[in-house]
């Protein structure tokens, strides 16, 4: 069922595109994926016309959802190392944040770890307050500098 609807929806966006801007499909092209459960599925534009000689990074203001990779023991984690958008980030100031984001990530990592709603209600709360505290260190010694702003979205699943 889920695989069906993933074909329909993929049908209806293939569709909405006006023919005459793909005219030119050597060097853009739009594909759709999912997962092997169909749950999960992915929209990716490529425009093979930029390279790294005329790519300027990304533009702002921008959302970016970065993948997790946690597990049941640890659900929060970001996986940093293969996301593609996080990894572009390093594109908006080479010179700091190629030595410096990959620490803060793998520090904010280790904060979401020891993240466990199951925990004690004021245990819970401290780790929630070291993340948000990290965070605010970031943005103020990274991010603020460079116009940007990080933030951090966790959805509990209730089953």
């Amino acid at each position: 069922m889920r695989r069906k609807h993933f074909k329909n929806a993929a049908a209806k966006l293939y569709s909405s595109f006006d023919a005459a801007e793909w005219e030119d499909i050597t060097s853009r092209t739009l594909r759709m994926s999912t997962d092997e459960g169909s749950r999960l599925g992915y929209v990716d534009f490529l425009d093979y016309r930029k390279n790294k000689n005329n790519f300027k990074g990304p533009q702002l203001p921008m959302t970016l959802l970065l993948s997790g990779n946690g597990s049941m023991g640890t659900p929060y984690q970001l996986d940093f190392l293969t996301d593609p958008l996080a990894k572009s980030l390093v594109y908006l100031d080479k010179n700091t944040l190629k030595t410096k984001l990959p620490p803060f990530f793998q520090n904010l990592n280790t904060l979401l770890d020891k993240l466990n709603f199951y925990k004690f209600n004021r245990q819970t709360m401290k780790d929630l307050n070291d993340i948000v505290e990290w965070i605010d260190l970031g943005n103020r010694t990274l991010f603020y500098p460079l116009d940007v702003k990080m933030q951090l979205y966790i959805f509990e699943n209730s089953y």
